[in-house]
């Protein structure tokens, strides 16, 4: 119990105080810029990349779907409205035999 009480001194100790304070972070401070590079740290493969596969059941999938093919159209929860990003429209005529998914300019799909 001694060892313990004293490995818990020893890290508090070296903590830097608050680590949500940008100034005793460490990180960079200032307004935020457009560009770089962020890191996802996946911690097992995909079972696939097909996007009717992804689900957002699981706390990566979301990430890493929209990283891969983007946003098409999301939600609101509580309204119920769904906010369009990709895609500008997505109906259907035939109450629900086939759909019409209706991409905005310049927005096309790839293999590559």
């Amino acid at each position: 119990m001694a060892g313990t009480a004293a490995a818990m001194l020893m890290l508090s100790a070296c903590s830097s105080g608050n680590a949500t304070d940008p100034a005793t972070a460490g990180g960079p401070a200032g307004d935020p810029v457009t560009g770089g590079t962020g890191l996802i740290i996946e911690q097992a493969e995909p079972r696939s990349l097909d996007p009717a596969v992804i689900a957002n059941s699981w706390a990566n999938s979301p990430v890493l779907g929209n990283s891969l093919y983007g946003t098409l159209m999301i939600d609101d929860p509580e309204s119920g409205d769904i906010d369009f990003k990709l895609a500008e429209d997505f109906s259907t005529s035939d109450a629900g035999k086939t759909f019409t998914l209706t991409l905005r300019d310049g927005v096309t799909f790839s293999d590559g």
